[in-house]
């Protein structure tokens, strides 16, 4: 018999509210599953799901993404929820093995299965598994739906309130972003497995490249129920769509686990690659376990074969960086052009669909991020995330949930976290997608967590999961932090460059980026912040808060003053006349930061190795940094990221956005190339559109003679023309013959760049008045709600 799987998410589930301890009390867990039970004050649930998503679909509560809906359903996260399922099971499954898996459930949970307790559990990612052989009922027709013989019982625990308790099993609920809504539900497929005396588990496959092709080392885990030592068939089959490598061997197991491995050798293999560097073949693995010519187990598998190594980053000393930020795909580096995914898609479980994620994913593949890193705020993702990635070609950065918190250090709970971080790894490990590993996000923060674990946890965390994995690891997100110099790390790791959006108004964009203080290997996160199309606001915005701006503004994390500063810097004006223009201004606003700085870093490879921007998405609606909205309506940003993103692009390199009329403008223009393209003839055709009518014109002849490299080819200058607050343009084409292989724009304008600053200084005292006044409030744009009579 071969492995079978019944998934129970499409049968009949129901939840109730109850007070914590009461549904113990009333023994809700041995309900007889009759056909007839009454379901009193049940309501229908979905799985996988949450619970606010259920309490929604039976109109208890409303949409928490509309206004300041989800501080009104905070109640929820104060009770016991109480799932149950009713269920059949096919009559094969009659005097097999059974296992019950739970993919995740969030976050803390027990669960009863025809009456009997099967156990607790905590932690949100790793699976729940339990033996339940000789506890299922059978019934002849599976598919005769008029009466269930099975009963599952989950109690779902009121979710944590400190993270301080429960960061690294969980994802961070609350935050500068996340305000008082703690997500509770079962999130992941549920299913009942039936085996056969064997079952095999944890199938992995590590690819190592040689001088001979690939070697790939596949290990798996042979649980074995027979009662007598034997000798057993293994059957491995490694296919692809051309390719089809059988190896065969006898071995002798044991009752209990058994270690499978193999070694075997692939002479010619198809290398997956990220998409800007090739294709992505995948292969896939099956193990197959024979008792006397009797199949009693399958697993399967799907990988691609890929190497990641880690160079060092040239131009820094060991005291400035000791940590290798070059990431090296099959033994060629690549530049990260990378995004903080922001997800899932939904906070809210669910609301998440596989459509969804691709619909996403390939607005990231179109806007040409050839990575998307997970920052250690969210879940690490689902298989659909990954699988997509695989065949996307667009690699993935995973932290680890452990964020923005002081940690813990007593042992259970440093042991809890390993094994999370250990199972969070194993399932995701034969990912080719999948590059690199990460401790922590901002637990370098502060003075608090420098006298804390936390660095501690992240070095125990590292050394853990390389039991498992070689893929690269670095401790946290950022370690260049003056916290994190204090506790040891090197000052040119990697920093976070928000101080453009957090200061908008106390110095000029252009200045921001220069500054010498932010140099660094890499940048994890960049932020730049714009308000979703008018479209997408009118949906979780109640119409009489629209405009002008009502406090749902401030709930949902639109910052006005920073918002207009950042106007101000890039148009010469707040552009706050209506909502139309203040929309468009902010999200035009938002692609300047982003392709500035783009460009910036990626002039200064092999110095600077990636940037990542923060965010790409949002996982419910709001008024910051994605840019690609909740409802999966991209920002105009993604555009200008899209041409700064471009594998190869021509890049003017400016000092300043201002110059007054009779100014001379100089700019130098440079080709950055991620590509591993050589180029001997090309032809670079600039113009310069000033208002008043002037053209000036530039064509220079050059040649890209070295593979994934930038250079200055030469420089351009023009008098600049027209009247103080007008703009000019700049277009610049790459030609490869008759043929535009690559093009850019930039719009600058004419002003005076010190006048600018001190109007912009000004809207930045404004901001930082309110702030000293009223704090970090949501509300502090809306000092009516701070000021009640």
């Amino acid at each position: 018999m071969d492995r079978y799987e019944y998934v129970l998410d499409n049968q009949t589930w129901y939840m109730k509210q109850m007070n914590p301890g009461q549904g113990i009390e009333q023994e809700l867990y041995d309900i007889p599953p009759e056909r007839d039970i009454a379901f009193s004050g049940w309501h229908y649930a979905t799985i996988p799901g949450d619970v606010y998503s259920d309490l929604q679909r039976a109109g208890v509560i409303e949409d928490p993404y509309i206004g300041r809906n989800m501080v009104k359903q905070a109640w929820v996260q104060y009770y016991e929820w109480w799932y149950i399922c009713r269920f059949n099971v096919p009559k094969d499954f009659k005097e097999k093995d059974l296992q019950l898996i739970f993919g995740g459930i969030d976050y803390s949970c027990e669960i009863w299965l025809n009456g009997h307790r099967l156990g607790k559990h905590e932690g949100m990612y790793s699976p729940i598994k339990f033996d339940v052989t000789g506890l299922l009922k059978t019934y002849l027709d599976a598919d005769n739906a008029s009466e269930c013989c099975n009963h599952l019982v989950v109690k779902l625990d009121p979710p944590p309130q400190t993270l301080h308790n429960i960061a690294g099993l969980h994802h961070t609920f609350s935050g500068d972003y996340l305000p008082g809504f703690i997500p509770v539900g079962i999130w992941r497929s549920v299913k009942i497995v039936a085996y056969e005396n064997a079952r095999i588990e944890d199938l992995y496959v590590h690819p190592t490249l040689t001088d001979a092709g690939a070697i790939l080392d596949l290990t798996a885990t042979l649980e074995l129920k027979a009662a007598a030592n034997a000798d057993y068939d293994v059957v491995i089959t490694v296919s692809d769509q051309d390719t089809n490598i059988v190896t065969k061997t006898t071995e002798r197991f044991y009752p209990g686990s058994n270690d499978i491995t193999a070694h075997i050798g692939v002479p010619e293999p198809k290398l997956w690659w990220p998409w800007d560097m090739g294709d992505q073949p995948l292969y896939y693995a099956t193990v197959e376990i024979y008792e006397n010519g009797r199949l009693l187990d399958t697993a399967k598998t799907r990988f691609g074969i890929r190497e990641v190594k880690m160079a060092f980053n040239p131009g820094f000393t060991l005291d400035e960086c000791e940590t290798p930020w070059t990431f090296v795909i099959n033994g060629k580096p690549i530049f990260l052009r990378s995004g903080c995914w922001g997800g899932p898609p939904s906070f809210l479980y669910g609301r998440n669909s596989r459509k969804k994620y691709e619909h996403l994913l390939n607005l990231a593949k179109y806007g040409n991020f050839n990575n998307l890193r997970i920052f250690g705020w969210h879940p690490p993702e689902v298989d659909d995330f990954y699988d997509i990635c695989d065949e996307l070609g667009i690699t993935t950065w995973t932290n680890f949930p452990l964020s923005s918190q002081v940690l813990r250090d007593d042992p259970p709970y440093v042991n809890a976290v390993l094994h999370e971080c250990g199972e969070i790894v194993k399932e995701r490990r034969n990912h080719p997608c999948n590059i690199f590993w990460m401790g922590g996000e901002e637990v370098f923060f502060s003075e608090a967590q420098v006298r804390s674990h936390n660095k501690r946890m992240m070095k125990e965390v590292g050394i853990y999961i390389k039991r498992y994995t070689d893929i690269p690891y670095a401790d946290a997100s950022m370690m260049s932090s003056a916290p994190a110099r204090k506790l040891g790390y090197k000052p040119k790791e990697c920093l976070h460059y928000n101080g453009a959006y957090y200061a908008a108004g106390r110095t000029a964009m252009e200045d921001y980026f220069a500054n010498p203080l932010l140099e660094c290997a890499i940048v994890p996160e960049l932020c730049g912040a714009a308000v979703p199309n008018l479209e997408s606001l009118k949906k979780f915005i109640p119409a009489d808060e629209i405009w002008p701006p009502g406090p749902s503004w401030g709930y949902l994390m639109a910052n006005i003053d920073i918002l207009k500063a950042i106007n101000m810097d890039i148009f010469g004006d707040q552009c706050y006349d209506s909502i139309e223009n203040f929309i468009d201004s902010t999200q035009k606003s938002q692609g300047e930061v982003y392709k500035f700085a783009i460009e910036f870093i990626r002039r200064k490879k092999p110095h600077m190795s990636g940037v990542a921007l923060c965010h790409f998405i949002t996982n419910r609606p709001l008024m910051k940094w994605e840019i690609v909205d909740y409802y999966g309506v991209p920002k105009q940003a993604l555009e200008y990221v899209r041409k700064a993103y471009a594998p190869l692009v021509p890049s003017v390199e400016y000092r300043k956005r201002r110059f007054m009329p009779g100014e001379e403008f100089k700019a130098g223009v440079w080709v950055l190339n991620d590509t591993y393209n050589k180029y001997q003839d090309l032809t670079c055709k600039i113009s310069i559109n000033y208002s008043d009518g002037k053209v000036d014109t530039f064509t220079e002849n050059i040649a890209i003679v070295a593979e994934n490299t930038n250079a200055k080819f030469f420089e351009i200058s023009s008098v600049v023309s027209g009247e103080v607050f007008d703009r000019f343009t700049i277009y610049v084409e790459l030609y490869n013959g008759d043929e535009v292989i690559a093009s850019n724009d930039y719009f600058l304008l004419v002003d005076d760049q010190e006048e600018a600053k001190n109007r912009k200084a000004a809207l930045y005292q404004t901001h930082r008045e309110k702030t000293l006044k009223y704090g970090k409030t949501l509300y502090r744009d809306f000092p009516e709600v701070l000021e009640l009579d």
